[in-house]
C-alpha cells in the first residue's frame, strides 16, 4: 500500500510535526509512505518530496502576494485568513498518481488551492483529510472562535468585519460546498472530539464521515528522565520551580495567549523561573518584579524540546484557539504535568486535577490557580506519573496508527 501525506512544510508548526510522525509510523508498520511538501527541511529523508524549485517559489510568492492584498482592505483583527483560490497543480506528479491514499493535511500558504483538490479527488483515490485547524470546513477563517456561520452558511464574516453578504467569506465557503457536494472519495479525520464535533455540525461536511483520531507520540524519545540532570545539560537552575511555556511564534502568536499567562504570573511566586520556546527572548517585568527567564528558541529536534519538558515542572498552554495541543501531549508524557484554558482540544489532553489543570476560558486568575495547584501539589510524583500511563494509554504511536489502518484497509477493499 503506498500513502502520500501532502503537507506545506515537513517539521514546521503542529500540523507538520503531527504528519511527519504519522508517516514514520506508516513506515514503521510496512506501509510504503512518502511525504510530498512544498518547504523541505529535513534534507537527509528521502521519504520527504519537495516542489521548492525556484519557479515554484516564484509563483508562490505572487500568489501569497496577491492574497495579502486582497485581504489588506479588511484588516483582520485576529487570527489567520486563507484565501486559497490559487496553488500549484500536484495531481499530476508521479508521487500523488501512485499513490493507493491520499492524505492531505495542512495545505495552505497557496501551497495547494481549492480548485487542485479538486483535481486530487477527480483522480478517484480515497482522500483522507486531516484536519489541523478550522479553514477545510469554513469560508476562509482557520479558528471562528465564537462564530457558528460555518455551520450553515459563512457571511457577514466577524473576522474580517465584512458587512457584505456575498463577502470573500461567501465566495470560498459556496466554492467548496459545490466542490465536497460533487465527490464521494473524501473522508475526514480530526485529532481531538471538539474539532469532530465542529467537522459533524458544519454545512460543508454534513454527507461525509467525520472520524476522531487524535495526534500520536513518540513514548520512546518523549520520556521521563532524571530532572536535575536535564537542568544540568540545558544550566538551568537546580532549586527553583520552573514554568514552561512554548508556542510556534512564541509570545507573538495571537492564537497562544501569552497576555493571559503574563497576567497569571502576578499571582505567582516571582522566585519560579520562566522559560520559553519557539519564538523570541521577553521582558517579564511585573509590577516592579522581574521573573528570572530562560529563551530557548526554536527547538527542531524531538530529543531536545523533550529534554526541555522534563527540566520543568509545570507546562501553561493558555491557548485562545487549539485544535489538539501537540505541546501539551510532549509535556505530559515526559511526566510534565499542563495547565491551559477549557477550549478546543486541550481537554483531550488535559484531564482536570489528573494530567494537570483546566481553567475556565480566559481566566488568567484561574490560570494561576491551576500553575500554583501543580507545582504546589504534595503527590506531585503521582501526578507526574499519571500524565505518563495517560499518554501512553491514549496517544502511544502504536495505539493510535492502528486506527488510521483500519481506515486505510477500508478504503483499499472499497
Amino acid at each position: 500500500m503506498k500513502v502520500v501525506h501532502i503537507n506545506f512544510w515537513d517539521k514546521q508548526g503542529g500540523a507538520a510535526i503531527a504528519a511527519y510522525r504519522l508517516h514514520k509510523a506508516m513506515i514503521n508498520t510496512g506501509i510504503d509512505s512518502n511525504i510530498l511538501v512544498f518547504n523541505k527541511l529535513i534534507k537527509d529523508n528521502t521519504s520527504i518530496h519537495a516542489i521548492d524549485s525556484f519557479f515554484n517559489k516564484i509563483i508562490i510568492a505572487f500568489f501569497n502576494i496577491c492574497e495579502s492584498r486582497l485581504l489588506a482592505k479588511f484588516r483582520p483583527y485576529i487570527g489567520n485568513f486563507s484565501i486559497s483560490l490559487m496553488g500549484l497543480n500536484i495531481s499530476k506528479l508521479k508521487i500523488v498518481q501512485d499513490a493507493d491514499v491520499i492524505y492531505l493535511h495542512w495545505i495552505n500558504n497557496n501551497f495547494v488551492s481549492i480548485s487542485s483538490i479538486a483535481k486530487l479527488l477527480k483522480l478517484g483515490k480515497p482522500i483522507v483529510w486531516f484536519l489541523h485547524d478550522m479553514w477545510p470546513m469554513t469560508g476562509g477563517c482557520h479558528h471562528s472562535f465564537e462564530c457558528i456561520k460555518y455551520q450553515s452558511q459563512c457571511e457577514y464574516c466577524d473576522l474580517l468585519k465584512s458587512n457584505k453578504k456575498k463577502d470573500i467569506s461567501s465566495k470560498i465557503f459556496n466554492k467548496k460546498l459545490r466542490l465536497f457536494s460533487s465527490y464521494q472519495n473524501l473522508k475526514i479525520i480530526t485529532p481531538s472530539e471538539w474539532l469532530g464535533d465542529c467537522a459533524k455540525k458544519s454545512a460543508l461536511f454534513t454527507h461525509i464521515k467525520v472520524r476522531v483520531i487524535p495526534n500520536m507520540i513518540d513514548i520512546t524519545i518523549f520520556k521521563p528522565i532524571d530532572k536535575q540532570y536535564a537542568r544540568n545539560i540545558l544550566n538551568l537552575p537546580e532549586n527553583k520551580k520552573i514554568i514552561l511555556f512554548g508556542a510556534d511564534m512564541g509570545v507573538s502568536n495571537p492564537y497562544k495567549g501569552w497576555g493571559y499567562l503574563k497576567d497569571a504570573l502576578k499571582n505567582i511566586n516571582p522566585s519560579y523561573i520562566i522559560v520559553t520556546f519557539g519564538g523570541e527572548s521577553i521582558d517579564l517585568s511585573l509590577n516592579d518584579t522581574t521573573f528570572p527567564a530562560y529563551n530557548f528558541g526554536r527547538l527542531f529536534d524531538d530529543y531536545s524540546l523533550a529534554l526541555l519538558y522534563n527540566a520543568c515542572d509545570v507546562f501553561v498552554i493558555p491557548s485562545l484557539a487549539e485544535a489538539f495541543g501537540q505541546t501539551a501531549l510532549e509535556a505530559i508524557t515526559c511526566g510534565t504535568p499542563a495547565v491551559g484554558f477549557n477550549v478546543g482540544g486541550i481537554p483531550d489532553i488535559i484531564s482536570h486535577k489528573v494530567t494537570g489543570y483546566l481553567s475556565n476560558y480566559k481566566d488568567a486568575y484561574d490560570l494561576s490557580v491551576g500553575i500554583n495547584w501543580v507545582l504546589d501539589n504534595p503527590r506531585y510524583k503521582d501526578l507526574s506519573a499519571q500524565c505518563r500511563s495517560y499518554a501512553i494509554h491514549k496517544f502511544s504511536s502504536k495505539r493510535v496508527v492502528k486506527q488510521h489502518l483500519t481506515i486505510l484497509s477500508e478504503d483499499i477493499q472499497s
